[in-house]
């Protein structure tokens, strides 16, 4: 199939044993069963590591200490390579970071902002993002409502637009994807129309007007972070260290200013990894205000003492790397007060 990748997808390159934040270590790697039976029949001693590191029964990777993958050497290198060759790395190890989201006419491919390389190449990029063409790939069409595709499609252009006008500072332009979040909350349905017609109303993304700023009544800003911190805390946690993170949200903060163009790449990233989805279930809207949130909540964390390529790679991972995490945010942001645009907008 064809695909699609940031302009920075090529460009990337695991950077091995010089990762702070290693790969292999901390994750259940599930292994695919071509992959499984290559390493079954691999002779010798090696062979024999790997049907002792190998939990048949689940076919993952059986833990050593410190939650090190069993191949993970003392260099940080990968046994399995210096073994068997690139080749022979089961398709998890192969793609990692890199995601793929197939679609009925392409696969969307990106490199996943867990990876503090990926973090590192994506925040320091200076020119607009880009979507061009990448590798074809062998993958299955799936099948999806083309009406509802063509509305999410049209939904996520418009936003792209809107991020990438830097004529505009950044958080003008976050306020009008807040904007077009509430006409979605509003106008989205199961076919795709509704969310197809919002776009259509903007050919011309500078006439979508920021969500109107007004003054926060005292403490109030103070009150819708602390109701976002609960929400957050309800989620499962990868890393108890980014439980302080999160209980922190409340606290007085000084809002110094901080650069446009890596947020703007952060923003563009989230709706290119994930609007596409709602093709499947029509939540556009849904993640839109991901975007829009995901990047208040970094935002916070950098403000409150974080260093910003850190943070990212720690939501991505706490976050998006967990789908019951991801769904459950999305069901807040229809169910919780404190996400509504006129909230979110208290907090820009």
């Amino acid at each position: 199939m064809k695909t699609l990748v940031p302009a920075v997808y090529k460009d990337f390159r695991c950077i091995g044993s010089a990762c702070k934040d290693n790969c292999c270590i901390g994750w259940e790697i599930d292994i695919d069963d071509r992959t499984a039976a290559f390493y079954r029949d691999v002779p010798g001693v090696f062979g024999e590591r790997l049907k002792r590191d190998i939990d048949w029964d689940t076919q993952c990777f059986r833990l050593a200490e410190g939650e090190r993958c069993p191949f993970l050497n003392g260099q940080n290198l990968c046994d399995i390579i210096l073994h068997l060759g690139e080749e022979h790395l089961c398709d998890i190890c192969d793609r990692h970071p890199r995601f793929r989201n197939v679609l009925p006419a392409r696969v969307e491919m990106g490199i996943g902002l867990c990876c503090e390389e990926a973090v590192r190449q994506f925040l320091t990029c200076e020119e607009k993002m880009a979507l061009v063409s990448g590798p074809d790939v062998d993958e299955e069409p799936v099948e999806i409502d083309r009406t509802l595709l063509y509305g999410c499609g049209k939904v996520r252009d418009l936003a792209f637009s809107v991020i990438q006008n830097r004529k505009l500072p950044l958080i003008d332009r976050v306020r009008q994807l807040l904007t077009l979040a509430d006409e979605l909350w509003l106008a989205q349905d199961d076919t795709g129309m509704g969310q197809a017609e919002v776009a259509a109303r903007y050919d011309d993304p500078e006439k979508l007007q920021p969500y109107e700023y007004r003054e926060p009544i005292d403490g109030e800003k103070e009150l819708i972070w602390s109701e976002v911190a609960e929400v957050f805390l309800s989620l499962e946690r990868l890393d108890e260290n980014w439980t302080p993170l999160l209980m922190a949200f409340a606290d007085k903060t000084e809002e110094k200013e901080l650069p446009d163009i890596p947020f703007e790449q952060l923003i563009w990233y989230f709706l290119f990894r994930h609007m596409m989805a709602a093709a499947e279930d029509g939540d556009v809207a849904g993640r839109l205000t991901f975007a829009a949130v995901s990047f208040l909540v970094i935002r916070r964390m950098v403000q409150q003492g974080g260093e910003l390529q850190d943070i990212v790679r720690r939501y991505c991972k706490e976050i998006e790397y967990s789908t019951d995490n991801m769904y459950e945010l999305l069901d807040s942001f229809a169910a919780e007060r404190c996400f509504e645009p006129d909230a979110l907008a208290v907090l820009i």
